[in-house]
């Protein structure tokens, strides 16, 4: 008697086929989703601190920055409020420049500010450095504002 080894039997299933995917589709897909899901960063600045507006509203340039858009340029000095002193104690002055552009409309909200007799404002800027004609120049772009309620006198 001889014993026949068992029939082999196919138990594999017949492969599917799978659908054809566009991988850039996908792929933009989730960058979609990331960039929904992803917080705002905050934008870069190397100075912050309250400055005190000019007082007079010529003291402050108004003009066009190159794309048309409201344009301040201005000097003022960083300022804290000495509680000791009962006074505020100011830096040197620095040139600050403020447009309405990507970060909002600030040079329109700074004008707003300046005519409700709010000068006091805590400010965020950014540095922009040139030479010209063999002289450094500096000038501080306000990237974003808050106005400061004055303390009571």
């Amino acid at each position: 008697m001889t014993t026949q080894a068992p029939a082999k039997t196919a138990t594999k299933a017949a492969p599917k086929e799978t659908p054809v995917v566009d991988v850039k589709v996908v792929k933009q897909a989730e960058s979609v989703k990331t960039a929904e899901i992803a917080p705002k960063k905050e934008a870069f600045f190397n100075l912050q601190g309250r400055i005190w507006l000019p007082e007079r509203l010529e003291d402050i340039k108004v003009s066009k920055n190159g794309k048309g858009n409201l344009k301040l340029t201005f000097s003022a000095s960083l300022s804290r409020y000495n509680e000791q002193a009962g006074k505020y104690i100011s830096t040197r002055f620095f040139n600050f420049s403020v447009t309405d552009n990507g970060h909002g409309p600030l040079a329109t909200e700074i004008l707003a500010a300046h005519s409700r007799g709010e000068r006091l404002i805590e400010q965020r800027s950014q540095v922009d450095t040139w030479t010209y004609e063999g002289k450094f120049h500096e000038t501080w772009l306000i990237i974003g504002f808050n106005v400061v309620p004055r303390p009571n006198s």
